[in-house]
């Protein structure tokens, strides 16, 4: 059984698990039938030991709110052992047996449907806390932070790095900020945030105004508003107010005669309005030019999430649907409303692994040694339909830049893999196309690098996009484990599809090191797609540059919505 499973089941019982580790027990948990039975043996086992044990709270179910027994504040084993079962017992039986997925967005945005309806953020929850995340985008974290997942509390008073992208928490307030790295902060209480460095973006509604932002040469503090704080590393900061109004107090600040008499010692900055705190030479917050576009008022558009059908140790084998955030909103595709995509161009070429005896590799899940789509011309729907994550043509070839940063032309017949859609993919407002990468657990975070082109008949296929991170990397939460897979070498090299179609190949044993599946959106527009253009194939190359090598195993276009038009 698989040791994640148990290890989490083990964190669950003895109240020690993150929300972000209780998401992915949730994910095993509603895939797996198997799991959902071992689940309830365990915790069965677990409360009949606690029998013997002194009175103590047993760990809240993985159950819907609507099943789950009411909590009382301290229960005994024996009493408590039932109500817990029974809560389990009807997770076994399918009713509601989840809680909120707690869905990596935020609770206000509006979210729309496109087959299944995601499950927003949860009304109230960390509400008794400091701050909760309740989404980031390309989060990464640094010196002694532990990484934060969606749904986790912060601790007060702990100094956290972002190192680079957005962070978005919500303080017990009801304030909600969104940190840009690269950041340093500390929660002070529900209504403070000390911030060191970097850029937050707040929005205080009504019953939050008070919030302090506390920087190294002065407080903010809100009046009712949305205002941005800018902290550079000298400690210099600059206040943009958005809405209402927002004070700066800073410590012996000349005030003028009418502040003196009144013994107020701060400036008040309405809409419109910004101003920068006095770096330690000065001592009044002098008047600065007003830029709107230093507040966030959302993250960026990108994949959020994606369920996939587990195998019977919790890991990923089938995509069955993907969130993604286009233009502000949260929307669910099922895999029957996915544009699929084929292989349509394949050249294989890098000294690197060349000179290693790999010409060429597709990957197959270890349980299908014999699959059909290793079959001939099947081979070209590795990356497309039924949306197997453990089947791909891997390790394309790539381009490297000249001394001066340039890509040579591509000509003709290019090093790399080309993906043709099944119809042609409309370029609407963020992410078009959605790419997921076979990803061994040794690799960077970030994801591999890759370059994408637009390989359409009239394109211009010199412009390409490089991706270094992607939207769900090594880090993310949502980024599962792939099930048990092996590699397929080609015993000579290929450089087209008629030879990835027909080249023998020679299977490899069960892959030794583990996987993960990331994904990452790629915005049509990034190409220089017109709005409400398309595109009918793609090329993707490895970046040479960067030493791994990018593993494409599911492609897919997202559906035209005419709501986003």
């Amino acid at each position: 059984m698989n040791s994640e499973f148990h290890r989490l089941l083990d964190k669950l019982c003895d109240e020690r698990i993150t929300p972000g580790e209780r998401y992915k027990l949730e994910q095993m948990l509603s895939s797996s039938a198997e799991l959902r039975a071992v689940y309830l043996d365990y915790v069965d086992l677990h409360s009949t030991l606690g029998d013997l044990a002194p009175a103590e709270v047993l760990p809240e179910p993985l159950v819907d709110s609507e099943f789950a027994v009411s909590p009382t504040p301290a229960r005994k084993r024996p009493a408590s052992r039932l109500g817990f079962v029974a809560a389990v017992a009807a997770l076994s039986l399918g009713f509601g047996y989840l809680l909120p997925h707690p869905g990596f967005l935020q609770r206000d945005r509006q979210v729309e449907s496109t087959g299944e309806q995601p499950t927003e953020v949860p009304e109230g929850i960390g509400q008794a806390n400091t701050a909760e995340v309740i989404a980031h985008a390309a989060a990464s974290f640094g010196g002694r932070s532990d990484r934060l997942a969606v749904g986790d509390t912060l601790e007060p008073l702990h100094e956290y790095v972002l190192t680079g992208g957005l962070l978005s928490l919500r303080f017990a307030s009801g304030a909600e900020a969104i940190l840009t790295g690269p950041a340093v902060f500390r929660i002070g209480g529900s209504e403070d945030l000390a911030l060191d460095l970097g850029g937050c973006s707040l929005h205080a509604p009504d019953g939050a105004e008070g919030f302090t932002i506390r920087t190294p040469r002065g407080n903010v503090v809100d009046l009712g508003t949305r205002f941005s704080v800018d902290v550079a590393e000298n400690g210099e900061a600059d206040l943009t107010v958005i809405e209402g109004a927002a004070s700066i107090a800073v410590e012996e600040m000349l005030v003028s005669e009418a502040d003196n008499a009144t013994g107020n010692q701060s400036v008040v900055l309405r809409e419109g309005e910004a101003m920068r705190l006095p770096i330690a030479d000065k001592k009044t917050p002098t008047p600065i030019p007003f830029n709107a576009e230093r507040y966030v008022t959302a993250l960026p558009d990108r994949v959020l999430s994606y369920v996939a059908d587990v195998d019977a140790e919790g890991h990923a084998r089938r995509l069955e649907s993907v969130d993604v955030q286009r233009d502000g909103r949260v929307l669910r595709y099922v895999t029957d409303r996915l544009i699929a995509a084929e292989v349509d161009h394949y050249a294989f070429g890098d000294d690197r692994i060349t000179n290693a005896g790999q010409v060429g590799v597709v990957v197959t899940p270890t349980s299908d040694p014999e699959s059909k789509l290793m079959e001939g011309a099947s081979r070209r729907r590795l990356i497309g339909r039924p949306f197997d994550l453990a089947t791909g043509v891997i390790n394309p070839g790539g381009i490297r830049a000249d001394v001066e940063g340039k890509l040579p032309s591509l000509g003709d017949a290019p090093l790399g893999l080309g993906v043709r859609f099944e119809i042609p993919v409309v370029n609407g407002p963020g992410p078009d196309v959605v790419l997921f990468d076979l990803h061994v657990v040794s690799h960077a975070v970030g994801g591999d690098t890759l370059l994408v082109r637009n390989w359409s008949a009239s394109a211009d296929r010199e412009r390409s996009l490089r991706i270094d991170r992607f939207d769900i990397d090594a880090t993310h939460p949502a980024a599962e484990y792939l099930t048990d897979f092996r590699l397929h070498w080609a015993t000579r090299p290929m450089r087209s599809i008629a030879q990835l179609s027909n080249a023998e190949l020679v299977a490899g044993p069960q892959h030794a090191v583990r996987a993960q599946i990331l994904a990452v959106g790629i915005d049509l527009s990034d190409l220089g797609v017109p709005a409400g253009g398309s595109v009918d194939r793609l090329l993707i190359q490895d970046d040479l540059e960067v030493e791994d090598f990018v593993d494409p195993v599911v492609v897919v276009g997202l559906p035209e919505d005419s709501a986003l038009r």
